[in-house]
């Protein structure tokens, strides 16, 4: 029993570093100007539909995430995935197009986008994959506006 109780610890302390799972900063939403958020709500009006019922994500937060900045809404990892598909930012192999990011996402540089893709690029997990990179290309984004 002792053991299982030291296992579970250091699994708990562990795992995100484990996961490589990217967290939002801090103070990331007073740093971004509302109309880079604005854009980026834009690019996901045409797939908003299709990406809430593919995704499962509650239809009622979804305009907490760029809103509020809240990212642990349930199922948001595959409804940022859906948008990727849909807005043509990955091929059909699950690779990021940084080029195509960076042209259509307010904000973004192509030097970002790289970044961010890359440091995911081992993720098995498509839709863990895209929301890692939505927050670290966030991140990156907001720091541009110290």
């Amino acid at each position: 029993m002792k053991f299982f109780a030291v296992y579970l610890a250091l699994c708990l302390v562990l795992s995100p570093s484990l996961t490589n799972a990217e967290d939002l900063d801090l103070d990331v939403e007073t740093k971004l100007p509302k109309e880079i958020i604005k854009s980026w709500e834009n690019l996901m009006v045409s797939n908003m539909e299709h990406c809430i019922a593919e995704s499962g994500i509650d239809p009622k937060r979804v305009s907490d995430i760029f809103g509020k900045m809240d990212m642990s809404i349930g199922h948001l990892d595959c409804f940022a995935e859906c948008h990727y598909k849909k807005l043509g930012f990955m091929d059909s192999d699950h690779k990021f197009l940084p080029k195509l990011m960076a042209e259509k996402i307010s904000g973004l540089t192509e030097d970002i986008a790289k970044h961010c893709t890359s440091k995911y690029k081992n993720e098995e997990n498509v839709c863990n994959k895209v929301l890692s990179v939505v927050k670290c290309n966030i991140n990156n984004i907001a720091k541009q506006y110290n």
